[in-house]
């Protein structure tokens, strides 16, 4: 509202619009003073208005005078009690030397003065001569309606608005009749609604009306404002009231002017999209990048909110790429899409999958989003508040690394943090929990079974995931865990497309080893995985040695201990304390009796019950160690070396006479392709053929004598004698003893890198 004017600041504005009286008419403080009593007399009895109200003024006055006697006032009434009732006595000329009175048949003029407000103004003409008589005085016939009108004054007002608004006027002397009162708004006539008082209209702004002055005209004169009322633009209607990207809507409002800037839901529209017909009209086609939400306008008038809202549809356009698998980023093309808020938009894969959308990735006309688990072949839809929109394309889901396991009725439950090299493992990566144990009715042969899978659907977290037990009741089959065995967990890197099976707590770095143990919910995990292996070592009924080496190139050395100086190139060490602190032998902390090792300079051994006493002192890489695991009810311990994995081109020198060494290549090699009664170690990733095993050591044919592995008991193979020899088959995670008749450097060929 505009401020109110001060009282003073009133006063002049009144003094500046009051119609002039003639200067022959005494001033109201003489009037009553200057009137002569005659026995010349006339009655007017009546009541007065001033602004079509009652007068409230006590002691204002009501004053007569003539044409023929402007000095002096031919009768006086002062109003008392608030009614505007009056009877004044009319005196008239007695005929004396001057003149003292009126005149018979003379045209009385009546003057209202307000005592309060100190201003004088002429009332509405009521058409009285004076006929009085001498005597005995003469009773006008007729009561007087007598009106006073003081000018208007528009003091404060509601500054801006738009057509149909009510707006407030403050000042004074407004009409009490709502009729009595003509407001413009620049010119253009306006309805009064209600005169709340004399000092309060209130009215609506009219249809065609524009920015400027607002006016009143009463009986009591005209008055305009120095400061203009800003008509705002105002929006009425549109239609359709629904649509998407490109269809036409036509807005009916008032004051568009000829740019007005439109927004729906906030959004701004270009104003290369819309087109003015009129100030009332104008029309847009529907953007791609705006939402369901209100239309708004805005002028150099204001703002104007219209009060429905329009629907926007989305629309797809797109999905690229075509295919893919579960934790892929697809990105979805297409129009009015609502980023306002989490969850505004949802993307939905054929099998009902609900997806998460990137909201850096996202905005209205593309989303981006990774393919959730349980998505199926199919269309993709997009819904917001407005609905849904399908994709005329169907995506196509591509076979995931890990296969899905075989449900049964045993199960436990595995979530928490997942960790790669100490990032949390991105979206898409998969988790897989296989069980390893001898082939039922088959002795001497294993098998690996997957127990569990799933696809971190979110950074660094693995949901639920029910890792599954055996049937108890079948006999010619293991279809999942049992109860205490050990788990074999593995992490499939998409953006490495490798397999990572070493795993550490991601807290404490120490290996993690979790059990199967049906219907248990185990508390959340923190999983670290890193490269490196995961071998197994039997443990046999009463205790098992085991023959086996580690084909990274991290190992260990103890307080103490020194390095070969013939070891594999890019090893690296870990220093400890003592060899029970490293991580390879807290793998299996309790569950093994002895480790012996020979790099070529003798034979040492850690036996962890007596430390002070043991000479063995380094794990390396490249050697290889027989372990003697404890006796146990669970056919396996799992023992974890992480460390970077060889390449398997790396060569090592190797001493004249028996050494333990290690296979460090990487694949697995088989004579003609079979092998009876191995554990095949789970790291490897594909396999060899060869003619006979010997192609293994092609680097130092005729420079060794024999070569001896353990695979659940002992076998060799002799260069010399080659049909006669039992060894079949090397992989990664065994060692073996060889004789070297002369020091060599020895390599494994191409095809096992």
């Amino acid at each position: 509202m505009k401020p109110v004017f001060t009282k003073a600041l009133v006063l002049a504005l009144l003094l500046a619009v009051v119609p002039s009286i003639s200067g022959a008419v005494p001033d109201s403080a003489t009037w009553q003073s200057s009137v002569v009593g005659t026995n010349v007399l006339m009655v007017v009895n009546g009541t007065l208005t001033v602004n079509d109200f009652p007068v409230s003024s006590d002691n204002s006055l009501i004053g007569l005078f003539v044409p023929t006697l402007q000095s002096q006032a031919v009768g006086v009434y002062a109003l008392s009690g608030g009614t505007g009732g009056f009877s004044v006595n009319v005196y008239g000329n007695t005929g004396a030397t001057s003149q003292n009175g009126a005149i018979s048949g003379e045209h009385l003029d009546f003057y209202f003065h307000d005592n309060v407000g100190g201003l004088t103004v002429a009332t509405i003409d009521p058409g009285i001569t004076y006929a009085g008589t001498e005597g005995t005085p003469f009773i006008y016939p007729s009561s007087v309606s007598l009106r006073a009108y003081f000018p208007p004054v528009i003091t404060a007002f509601d500054n801006s608005g738009a057509v149909g608004t009510h707006v407030l006027l403050n000042g004074v002397n407004f009409s009490a009749i709502k009729a009595g009162n003509q407001v413009l708004f620049n010119g253009v006539p306006a309805t009064v609604d209600n005169v709340l008082d004399g000092n309060r209209l209130l009215v609506t702004v009219p249809g065609g009306a524009q920015s400027g002055p607002v006016s009143i005209q009463t009986s009591g004169g005209f008055f305009a404002t120095s400061s203009d009322f800003t008509v705002k633009p105002r929006i009425g209607s549109f239609t359709p009231s629904s649509g998407v990207r490109g269809d036409v809507v036509t807005v009916t409002g008032n004051n568009f002017g000829g740019a007005p800037s439109l927004f729906v839901a906030g959004t701004a529209v270009s104003g290369t999209v819309v087109s003015v017909v009129n100030d009332n009209q104008f029309t847009f086609a529907i953007p791609a990048d705006v939402v369901s939400g209100a239309l708004s306008v805005t002028t150099s008038g204001g703002t104007g909110t219209g009060s429905g809202t329009l629907t926007v549809f989305p629309s797809v356009t797109g999905i690229s790429p075509l295919t893919g698998g579960v934790g892929d980023v697809v990105t979805i093309s297409g129009y009015n899409f609502d980023n306002t808020s989490a969850g505004a938009t949802q993307v939905t894969f054929s099998g009902n999958a609900s997806a998460t959308i990137d909201p850096a990735g996202s905005s209205r006309t593309v989303l981006a989003v990774r393919v959730p688990g349980g998505a199926l072949d199919g269309p993709i839809s997009v819904a917001t508040s407005a609905g849904p929109a399908t994709s005329v394309d169907s995506f196509s889901i591509t076979t995931r690394h890990f296969a899905d396991p075989v449900p049964t009725p045993w199960s436990m439950t595995l979530s928490g943090s997942v960790k790669k090299n100490g990032v949390a493992s991105p979206a898409g990566d998969e988790i897989a929990v296989y069980s390893v144990h001898p082939k039922p009715l088959v002795a001497g042969k294993w098998e690996k079974v997957l127990v569990a899978h799933a696809t971190i659907l979110s950074d660094g977290t693995l949901s639920a995931m029910p890792v599954y037990g055996d049937d108890p009741a079948t006999t010619g089959n293991t279809e999942g865990c049992v109860a205490g065995e050990e788990t074999l967990l593995a992490l499939w890197s998409v953006s490495d497309s490798k397999t990572y099976y070493a795993v550490l707590d991601g807290t404490s770095g120490l290996p993690v080893s979790i059990a199967w143990d049906n219907a248990s919910v185990i508390p959340p995990v923190d999983l670290n995985f890193v490269e490196g292996q995961r071998i197994p070592l039997r443990t046999g009924g009463t205790g098992a040695w085991n023959l086996v080496s580690a084909g990274v190139l991290k190992g260990v050395l103890a307080s103490g201990g020194t390095a070969s100086s013939r070891q594999l190139a890019g090893a690296t060490y870990d220093n400890v304390a003592s060899m029970d602190l490293s991580v390879p032998l807290k793998s299996i902390e309790g569950k093994f009796d002895r480790i012996l090792g020979n790099d070529g300079s003798g034979v040492k051994t850690w036996d962890p019950t007596r430390p002070t006493f043991s000479t063995l002192k380094a794990l390396q890489p490249g050697y290889g160690y027989w372990i003697k695991a404890k006796a146990s009810a669970r056919p396996l311990v799992w023992m974890t070396f992480p460390g970077l994995m060889a390449r398997g081109d790396e060569t090592l020198d190797v001493n004249t006479g028996w050494t333990l060494l290690g296979y460090w290549a990487n694949e697995r090699v088989y004579q003609d392709n079979t092998v009876t009664g191995s554990l095949l170690p789970v790291s490897a990733t594909d396999n060899v053929v060869v003619a006979n095993v010997g192609e293994v050591w092609a680097s130092i044919t005729g420079n060794y004598d024999r070569v001896i592995a353990f695979d659940g008991g002992a076998k060799s193979w002799n260069p010399a004698l080659p049909t006669f020899s039992t060894m079949k088959y090397l992989g990664p995670g065994y060692g073996y003893w060889i004789k070297m008749r002369s020091n060599q450097a020895l390599g494994y060929p191409a095809g096992t890198r």
